[in-house]
């Protein structure tokens, strides 16, 4: 692209559709406006089947936690304990819990969990936490709205995805 053609500006709005932008292009194909938010709901492809439930975050998303909420969070938090106790508890290096953590999620839907997954000290503690996160993975299958509604409520509250 040489120079004449690049074409670069800022735009400063009090509309919270638009965001300070830079446009790389000929003035002819300049957008006149970019909006990166949509009142629109996204479909999915899985919708059809009756499963999946979209979030919306353009309103307060209210409901009232019940005991699959409970059940969903004491997963959630049994996976984060063990994941913390591989360092803190059972003295794996910072390495050695990486690779527990992510031989975990390598083997989710698998059967069993292969013995030759990790080292012979590290495999009771990757077998515990694999079999953690199958169970709240299946919980979430089972129950994506309520998995939603948690998602909802800590982003809400400024949390990242699976801060609870």
């Amino acid at each position: 692209m040489s120079p004449s053609t690049a074409i670069s500006y800022s735009e400063a709005s009090n509309d919270t559709n638009t965001h300070a932008r830079i446009w790389k292009g000929n003035a002819e194909q300049m957008p006149s406006t970019v909006s990166t938010t949509s009142s629109a709901t996204i479909s999915s492809e899985s919708e059809n089947k009756g499963g999946d439930y979209i979030r919306d975050l353009s309103f307060p998303h209210v409901f009232e936690k019940n005991e699959i909420h409970k059940a969903l969070l004491e997963c959630m938090r049994q996976g984060e304990k063990w994941q913390l106790d591989l360092e803190r508890v059972h003295g794996f290096t910072e390495a050695e819990s990486c690779e527990g953590f992510s031989r975990t999620g390598k083997y989710l839907y698998c059967d069993e969990f292969p013995e030759d997954a990790v080292n012979k000290k590290l495999f009771p503690h990757a077998k515990e936490g694999w079999i953690l996160l199958k169970e709240t993975d299946c919980m979430g299958r089972n129950y994506p709205k309520e998995l939603i509604d948690l998602d909802s409520l800590v982003a809400i509250n400024g949390k990242c995805f699976g801060e609870f």
